[in-house]
């Protein structure tokens, strides 16, 4: 792997992370850390225009969204779990 292009998408994959984050923290200034986390995973993850998908019902939504929501409940379970 050319070591330039590691360094590239590590930086941009950060910057994306902090956009994420700090959209989350505006969103939801009196919001939990739990809740912040779970915003911040899902834009990072599925896009900034559905950074709102942590608190969707997978009972509510399509198959795709429902096993996407799958994903996320493992980074949640992952998150308390430390």
């Amino acid at each position: 792997m050319d070591p330039s292009k590691w360094a590239y998408n590590a930086l941009i994959g950060v910057a994306t992370l902090a956009k994420e984050y700090k959209t989350a923290v505006l969103e939801n200034p009196r919001g939990s850390a739990e809740d912040i986390a779970r915003q911040t995973y899902a834009g990072y993850n599925h896009g900034h225009g559905n950074r709102d998908w942590w608190f969707l019902d997978p009972k509510q939504v399509s198959k795709f969204r429902a096993n996407q929501l799958k994903h996320d409940k493992r980074f949640l379970d992952v998150y308390q779990s430390q």
